[in-house]
């Protein structure tokens, strides 16, 4: 069944702000009649408490994976309470009688797995290129390796201004 958008504009504001008289009533009433609004109050309701619960004084470093994490597993552990209803349910869908719905990996954690043998690849290749380098100019260097000549200040600032004296001479 689909939730009326005041309705739900109405259970959001009612965990902030104070409804009037004829608004809380109006809640009440939609409360009473609809299973799947106040299944949906008790989810907004736990997860407020999980990010209150949390105590943390700043948002810190990945806090929405953080926070992700704790409605998953509350989540999973509510389907765990479930009991056999769900079992049986899920075990129709996946053959397994154990079967819990397993939480689907995060953007970080899909990217991270993604990017790795990527990121392998690329280092294997400038440590080819490197070694390349090094064997082909005979000599074991920095520079050698990133296979740039080795020049002093004076080589570097010389040559510009020889060149510009010679086309004055």
């Amino acid at each position: 069944m689909k939730i009326d958008e005041r309705i739900l504009e109405l259970l959001y504001r009612s965990f902030d702000d104070d409804l009037s008289g004829a608004e809380l009533a109006e809640l009440e009433t939609a409360l009473a009649a609809s299973e799947d609004l106040r299944k949906q109050k008790e989810e907004i309701a736990s997860m407020r408490k999980t990010v209150s619960e949390s105590g943390a004084e700043g948002f810190g470093y990945m806090f929405t994976e953080r926070v992700m994490r704790r409605i998953e597993a509350e989540r999973a552990g509510a389907m765990e309470r479930a009991g056999a209803t769900k079992s049986a349910a899920s075990a129709k869908v996946t053959g397994r009688p154990d079967a819990v719905k397993e939480a689907a990996p995060s953007l970080f954690d899909s990217l991270s797995r993604a990017f790795r043998p990527v990121a392998m690849a690329g280092a294997v290749a400038v440590l080819a290129l490197m070694v390349y380098n090094i064997v082909d100019n005979r000599e074991v260097s920095f520079s050698a390796a990133l296979g740039v000549p080795e020049t002093t200040l004076e080589e570097t600032l010389d040559s510009p201004l020889a060149s510009v004296l010679e086309e004055l001479s």
